[in-house]
């Protein structure tokens, strides 16, 4: 592969990365804190995009055009760093119930810098091949749209084969194959064996959460979350399922609010209310050669 062959294919590359970190961070921001907080991640891109950017206007015009592979690899390997960091961070730190004073904003300004580093590293890199490469500057901008569209349908499949916090990490991983064919495979180049060294440190990082779920998050909107029996991802929500032995049934949480009771019914309407008298589900049964079908709300608390 000629080298302008592989710099559009790290950018095409990066571009996914990119995109589908943004999207996968608005169902992250959604579970962790409210919906309409899932819109900080466009302010997020846009400042760390700003940031790496601008980074290379004051720092990057004494770089050699030999070392351009160089300098993408090591662009690459930071954006995996830190979105692994900013996947620790989102694990272990609450929200709260979102009142305004210095703990918020406190929270808020480490969540904002943090969740912003991969975009500066992704903006350092997507700015020096565009400076770079302006006389092929049509087939660049046609691999970063390419890309970017791909990393929006990516998305859907990163969220439901690997959940949120594992799919941020997967993005980390396009983003390192990004560095990668930038430059030509030489075992000999520190650079390439810092690359594919972290690598296969993220795909160790994603196989243990699959596995253990050890960076999966356990609270939503400030709260613990209790142990889940299946725990489902999408691309507009996060389901949870979780037992309540006090009360026999199976509770489903949806974004850490919304949620809605399986309840077991054995023929006595009576055991599965509510103490309160909730009527959340109405149960039914089936009988053989039915005249009429019924559908009920899962769901609600008035009629």
């Amino acid at each position: 592969m000629t080298r302008p062959a592989r710099i559009l294919a790290a950018t095409f590359l990066t571009a996914a990365a990119v995109l589908s970190t943004e999207i996968i961070l608005t169902r992250v921001f959604s579970v962790l804190m409210w919906y309409h907080f899932a819109f900080l991640a466009i302010s997020v891109c846009l400042f760390g995009m700003a940031v790496g950017s601008l980074a290379l206007h004051l720092f990057g015009r004494n770089l050699r055009e030999d070392d351009l592979p160089i300098h993408l690899g090591r662009a690459a390997i930071g954006f995996a760093a830190t979105q692994f960091l900013c996947v620790v961070v989102l694990r272990f730190l609450k929200y709260g119930d979102m009142n305004i004073g210095a703990a918020f904003a406190a929270k808020m300004a480490l969540t904002f810098l943090v969740c912003a580093a991969p975009f500066a590293f992704a903006g350092f890199f997507l700015g020096l091949v565009f400076s770079r490469g302006a006389a092929r500057i049509g087939g660049i901008y046609f691999a970063d749209l390419a890309g970017a569209s791909l990393g929006c349908l990516l998305t859907i499949a990163l969220l439901t084969h690997f959940g949120g916090e594992s799919a941020l990490l997967a993005a980390a991983f396009i983003a390192l194959c990004g560095g990668l064919v930038a430059g030509r495979i030489s075992f000999t180049r520190p650079v390439f064996l810092q690359q594919l060294g972290a690598a296969a440190v993220v795909v160790a990082l994603i196989a243990a959460n699959q596995y253990t779920g050890f960076l999966n998050v356990r609270h939503s909107k400030g709260n613990d979350e209790p142990e889940p029996a299946a725990v489902g991802w999408n691309s507009f929500s996060r389901v949870i399922a979780y037992p309540r032995p006090d009360v026999g049934d199976i509770m489903l949480k949806i974004d850490g609010i919304a949620h809605t009771p399986i309840t077991p019914f054995h023929g006595d309407a009576a055991v599965t209310q509510d103490p309160a008298g909730y009527i959340q589900r109405v149960p039914f049964a089936f009988y053989d050669n039915p005249r009429c079908s019924s559908s009920v709300p899962a769901a609600a608390n008035t009629f």
